[in-house]
């Protein structure tokens, strides 16, 4: 059994000219891994030297790499990080990048097969070509029992309404935060409560568990049919960008070892707080 993850892979570049490993299903891989799963990452890098030290970055943190292979004809995936008005980041994203050209080949397609957990997001299915092979890993991690964990990670304008509405109808397990609770509510004319909007959508495309992440306010657990609140972990906000990611890999590793979401939580929120406190998505050894 083990954590697959699928997505993008890229280099984060801030206007300090700072720049660090990221791409939100590689920050889950790699902070999976250091929680003691065994991560695989299907995605796509270029063959140059950022690309060289994504995989490098990927196969120090110990996660598999196999089928996340060299593009010889596309470059590595950047994004400009700026800070927004309201505190949080602001991303620039290049493309197309070698991540919008991922292949489900059969390597890719076995992994999803035997992983317990298949985390994908909505990004990556931005061009139809990886949107084809996310479809189709998902189908065949449903087919081998794995859980589909869709962390929505909604970057405008790189998603519309089919694959929202895709990404909610084929996942079981569903995490986004409160301003994407919003977004999706929106689009389906939902109005009401924040809880009663969360538990509302997942009841609304029968996704039998959820999370909702809310910053400094915690998150919530939607799971055997009831809900409850993971208190934050109070900590100095240094850099907001991969705290949910670092959220989504414990919740993970979590269940790849059979915890409950519930049971997880404590951890996530952890390390969520440890990650918001130290410059860069994936702050520690490998990163």
């Amino acid at each position: 059994m083990a954590v697959v993850c699928a997505g993008e892979v890229l280099v984060d570049r801030w206007p300090d000219g700072a720049a660090y490993p990221g791409g939100a299903p590689a920050n889950v891989a790699v902070q999976a891994a250091g929680l003691g799963a065994e991560t695989h990452l299907i995605s796509r890098t270029g063959d140059d030297p950022a690309g060289r030290l994504l995989r490098a970055w990927l196969g120090g943190a110990g996660v598999g790499t196999a089928c996340c292979p060299a593009d010889p004809a596309q470059p590595t995936g950047t994004v400009a990080v700026e800070p927004a008005p309201d505190g949080g980041p602001c991303y620039d994203i290049s493309g197309p990048a070698a991540w919008d050209f991922i292949a489900a080949d059969e390597a890719a397609l076995d992994l999803a097969r035997g992983a317990r957990v298949l985390v994908i997001g909505t990004l990556a299915q931005r061009h139809p070509v990886s949107r084809a092979a996310i479809r189709n890993l998902a189908a065949a991690a449903a087919e081998g029992g794995a859980r589909v964990l869709a962390d929505l990670n909604l970057r405008p304008p790189f998603y519309d309404e089919e694959i929202l509405l895709w990404t909610l109808r084929h996942c079981g397990i569903l995490k986004l935060n409160r301003d994407e609770l919003a977004v999706v509510s929106r689009l389906l004319g939902a109005t009401g409560r924040e809880e009663d909007l969360f538990t509302g959508l997942l009841r609304e495309f029968a996704i039998p568990c959820g999370v909702l992440t809310a910053g400094a306010d915690g998150a919530w657990i939607h799971e055997d049919g009831a809900l409850s609140h993971q208190p934050a972990v109070p900590a100095e906000a240094v850099d907001p960008v991969g705290a949910g990611d670092a959220f989504c890999a414990s919740l993970a590793a979590g269940l790849d070892r059979g915890a409950t979401l519930r049971e997880a939580a404590p951890a996530a929120a952890r390390l969520a707080a440890a990650v918001v406190s130290r410059r860069g998505a994936t702050p520690g050894p490998g990163a």
